[in-house]
């Protein structure tokens, strides 16, 4: 991706999927750390740890790259006839 041609202000899709993925993990993943840790009471059952792996699955699934702004499934074509 060229930082030439971005908009200014807009994030890179690529740094908004690791983002959310991260955010989809942790949000999991750490309340169930620090009950563990005996911080915080528990707050979700042990068993949804399991969930934690899902976080990247989840986070393309909800933020598909969306090139300029086209909010058609799959984007515009490639090569477009004519």
């Amino acid at each position: 991706m060229n930082a030439q041609n971005e908009a200014p202000g807009k994030t890179s899709p690529i740094i908004a999927y690791f983002a959310l993925a991260y955010l989809l993990s942790w949000s999991i993943e750490i309340p169930l750390a620090l009950a563990g840790r005996g911080i915080i009471a528990p707050v979700l059952p042990m068993w949804t740890h399991y969930l934690v792996a899902y976080g990247p699955m989840l986070a393309a699934v909800i933020k598909p790259d969306r090139p300029h702004g086209d909010d058609r499934p799959g984007g515009p074509p490639v090569n477009p006839p004519g």
